[in-house]
């Protein structure tokens, strides 16, 4: 079994495989925050957003360009070039928010509409990029209990 596990190639940039690369060493050191710091415009912010961390249960998911194309013998062939961008997307829900909160999001996104804005997250990392729904709902949980805002961020890690 572990003969098969070791011929097994894959490459995310070209296929049939190149041998893999091994992982770039971090340096980043996390810090953690109590909250999440969204600013406008990017260079000089003069308008911040500072709301409670959200819910455990966020998500990354990665968007990763290539082309796929079929041979004339139906065989795949994968290929994307290193310089093609990567994008994730940033899935977070916020809940037990007030009022006000709900008032400053609002106002945030009607200001920031298609335009890039600083994330910076829980653990204190810098995110550039665009709020993908601006016109999300904030939604009242029950009388008096709060706000819920669902979040989704598309950027990358400056």
């Amino acid at each position: 079994m572990t003969d098969v596990l070791n011929q097994c190639e894959y490459s995310p940039e070209i296929s049939p495989g190149s041998p893999l690369t091994a992982m770039p060493a971090s340096d980043i050191t996390p810090v953690d925050r109590s909250t999440i710091l969204l600013e406008y415009p990017y260079t000089s912010p003069t308008t911040t957003l500072e709301i409670r961390n959200p819910e455990l249960n966020d998500k990354i998911v990665t968007q990763v360009y290539r082309v796929l194309e079929y041979t004339r013998g139906n065989s795949l062939i994968v290929f994307r070039d290193p310089n093609w961008f990567k994008t994730y997307v940033l899935n977070m829900a916020f809940t037990g928010l007030s009022r006000d909160n709900r008032n400053d999001i609002l106002a945030f996104c009607r200001l920031t509409a298609g335009k890039y804005v600083k994330l910076t997250d829980y653990i204190s990392q810098t995110h550039k990029g665009i709020i993908m729904n601006p016109d999300n709902p904030i939604t009242q949980e029950n009388r008096g209990c709060g706000y819920t805002w669902k979040l989704d961020f598309q950027g990358s890690l400056v």
